[in-house]
């Protein structure tokens, strides 16, 4: 007989009772939100990555101009230019982020909000049926006529 038990996993205790649905519904959301962060930040990765690349040929085109240069001025010119163009993606790196965590999150948030509804659905009406099932009793230990 265990040698039955072996060839049949789970048999005991399938997936289609309520407790079960609700951890596939678990399961499966927790599964969905990491892939779309995994996602998110592959997105996130390959961009940051364009813009220390963008940054690096940057930096290299203004030493090369400098280099160049036989005027203080024009060298100090294509400096602030180079300054700005890194400040910029600094910028963008940073609003990006703050965009990507706001908007995982929101979803995240959002999913398990729906999932927690789902999961109570079930015991509203097995609470309302205790309570007409216990009737009109007082609470906290005392009548109301005891006052």
């Amino acid at each position: 007989m265990q040698h039955r038990k072996q060839e049949k996993p789970g048999t005991e205790f399938p997936l289609s009772n309520p407790l079960g649905e609700i951890f596939t519904q678990n399961a499966n959301l927790w599964f969905a939100t990491h892939a779309e962060l995994l996602a998110n930040v592959d997105a996130l990765t390959h961009t940051w990555l364009g813009r220390r690349r963008e940054g690096v040929d940057s930096m290299r085109e203004a030493i090369q101009q400098m280099t160049e240069c036989r005027d203080p001025a024009e060298m100090l010119h294509i400096q602030q230019d180079w300054l700005s163009g890194a400040l910029r993606r600094a910028s963008e790196d940073v609003t990006m982020l703050n965009e990507r965590i706001a908007t995982v999150t929101q979803k995240a948030t959002t999913g398990f909000e729906t999932a927690a509804r789902k999961v109570a659905e079930p015991l509203h009406p097995v609470s309302e049926e205790m309570r007409q099932a216990a009737g009109n009793k007082p609470h906290g230990g005392r009548s109301h006529q005891d006052t």
